[in-house]
């Protein structure tokens, strides 16, 4: 029983000694990423009709209903590394020219025009950093 005894202590002594590597990380913690810097969109409806009805939309923020002059715009900004943007204007008793137009950072990304009795312009797409 003693030689039981002995293979026990000298196996847990052994086991004590050593680190199990697979739950160590390796080197140091890698640091956390910088956030991304936001990206600013904005929507634009020009033209010379007044009280034009506008739908917008984003991931971030939903979908959006308004009635108003031109012109108009709107902006927000946004971390996401997509995102789909979506401005629909339309004018359904009035006659002109009409323009919806999407800016990502300064710069145009999408734009639409119509005139004529009714004009309706949409624009979308996914902005991808």
């Amino acid at each position: 029983m003693t030689n039981k005894r002995t293979a026990a202590l000298l196996l847990l002594l052994l086991t004590a000694g050593c680190e199990d590597n697979r739950l160590r990380p390796e080197g140091p913690a890698a640091p956390t990423p910088p956030e991304p810097a936001p990206v600013r969109i904005e929507y634009r409806v020009n033209g010379s009709i007044r009280a034009v009805e506008i739908v917008y939309s984003n991931a971030s923020q939903g979908t959006t209903f308004v009635t108003a002059d031109v012109p108009w715009f709107v902006t927000f900004d946004t971390r996401r590394a997509r995102t789909f943007v979506y401005l629909e204007a339309s004018a359904p008793q009035a006659q002109g020219p009409l323009a919806a137009q999407i800016f990502v950072d300064g710069e145009l990304f999408r734009e639409a025009t119509a005139r004529g009795f009714a004009p309706t312009v949409t624009v979308s797409g996914e902005v991808v950093r």
